[in-house]
């Protein structure tokens, strides 16, 4: 402490009682209340000994200057305790959660680089809210264990079941999507979840749909790490009979080059893609629903145009053929009316050397001396 005059005054704080006018201290606290306690008897004692805020001698300070300086310093710490707090709660990185098979949502090419729709929409979300995003890649059952236990953020691609809401809060959907039953194609008959009854089916672990299969009467369920483990076997022949989400079967049939010999039902469910995080982390799924709301629907249709690609313009193409067609028949009209047009002439000139040779053949009979007999 430094003490400047010889005066004491009294300074309102039991642990210092009176101090020598001028003198300057600094007092620790745990907690706001207790801030508040020592200024709010720390400017009491000033005011009733007519002093100033800052312990200079001022003269006389109004009442009312005393309590608007004092209502002023707890507005300023008010304001700077709610914006540590929001700085606090808004988080500086975030970690996802997601399946490292599921084209064209995420998956991984050939090189092991992550891709997808997902990791350039996240992309987008990373920029709009200025939030850094760490993506973990793995096998969905290992997503679901691992977000339950709390190494991730946001889990996303996940459909909301009964049983998930209760350890976990849901954004609203961003898109459907629909499973079918895929058979090889000398099986005939299976149309629909009653019909798979007597068949192993091949699916995905932790898919919600492994339940619904077993719950239809479908005694063996064969469960696989991945959506990529499902289609090799199906090439291997271990599998006849699977159900993965359209998207991801179409490509990876394809991919392995066996899209020819399988067949699919008519979707036998429907879901809706959500993202989700942990039961009752509010500030997260908040977060995490608005950045994507800021996303622009032009930026996301152009993410999902980039990785399904555009409708093919089938009436446009069919215009293209007709304008060729047109082209075409124009241009053997106008062949055929040149061709018409020459063999006409022609005719006519020959006509005419007809003509001209019986003209001379009749002179020539009239000029001879003798008739001549027929």
């Amino acid at each position: 402490m430094n003490s400047m005059l010889a005066e004491r005054r009294q300074t309102g704080i039991e642990a210092l009682s009176e101090m020598p006018w001028g003198t300057h201290f600094c007092h620790f606290y745990e907690t706001r209340p207790d801030l508040f306690d020592v200024l709010a008897t720390y400017f009491k004692t000033g005011l009733e000994d007519e002093q100033s805020l800052n312990g200079r001698r001022t003269g006389s300070l109004p009442c009312w200057a005393a309590v608007l300086r004092f209502a002023l310093l707890m507005l300023a710490l008010d304001l700077h305790s709610a914006v540590a707090q929001s700085a606090a709660k808004t988080p500086r990185t975030i970690r996802v959660a997601m399946d490292k098979s599921y084209a064209p949502y995420s998956f991984q090419s050939d090189e092991g680089k992550l891709q997808g729709i997902l990791i350039d929409q996240w992309q987008a979300w990373e920029k709009k809210t200025g939030i850094k995003v760490e993506i973990h890649a793995m096998d969905w059952v290992e997503a679901l264990r691992r977000m339950r236990a709390g190494e991730f953020d946001v889990i996303d691609s996940i459909v909301a079941t009964s049983e998930r809401r209760d350890y976990f809060d849901f954004t609203p959907a961003y898109t459907p999507v629909e499973a079918s039953i895929f058979f090889r194609k000398d099986i005939s008959g299976i149309t629909d979840l009653a019909s798979l009854k007597g068949f192993p089916v091949g699916i995905q672990a932790g898919d919600q749909h492994a339940d619904q299969l077993k719950a239809g009467g479908v005694a063996t369920v064969i469960l696989f790490q991945n959506s990529d483990a499902i289609i090799d076997a199906a090439k291997q022949r271990k599998i006849n009979v699977f159900v993965v989400d359209n998207p991801s079967a179409l490509y990876l049939l394809n991919k392995a080059g066996i899209e020819g010999e399988f067949r699919h039902s008519a979707p036998i469910f429907r879901d809706e893609l959500r993202r989700a995080v942990r039961k009752g982390d509010a500030t997260t799924l908040r977060t995490v629903s608005e950045g994507f709301a800021a996303i622009e629907p032009d930026e996301l249709k152009q993410i999902d145009d980039k990785w399904y690609g555009r409708t093919i313009n089938r009436i446009g193409r069919y215009l293209t053929y007709a304008g060729y067609a047109a082209a075409v028949a124009i241009l053997l009209i106008a062949d055929l009316a040149m061709w018409n047009r020459t063999l006409t002439t022609r005719i006519l000139q020959r006509t005419a050397a007809l003509g001209e040779s019986e003209q001379r053949i009749r002179r020539l009979v009239e000029l001879m001396p003798v008739a001549v007999y027929v």
